[in-house]
């Protein structure tokens, strides 16, 4: 489920603490982020690899080049 971010998101403190009000807690926000981003990740670093494989594409090594580091922000 998509979490929705409303430009009110924080307000008076709301969503921001451990046992404060209204949903999603950030907590849940950043964890999602996370998420996305890994998926991102993962779907970039296989559509490099598919590039480098297919003889077509005159250029290669663009796992090497493009892919993206190890990421350094996890869901817990």
């Amino acid at each position: 489920m998509a979490n929705v971010i409303k430009t009110s998101y924080g307000e008076g403190g709301a969503q921001l603490t451990p046992g404060a009000s209204g949903t999603p807690s950030l907590a849940t926000v950043l964890r999602g982020i996370a998420g996305d981003l890994a998926a991102l990740r993962t779907a970039h670093t296989a559509l490099t690899a598919k590039m480098d494989l297919d003889p077509t594409i005159v250029a290669t090594d663009w796992a090497s080049t493009c892919d993206p580091v190890a990421m350094t922000t996890v869901k817990g």
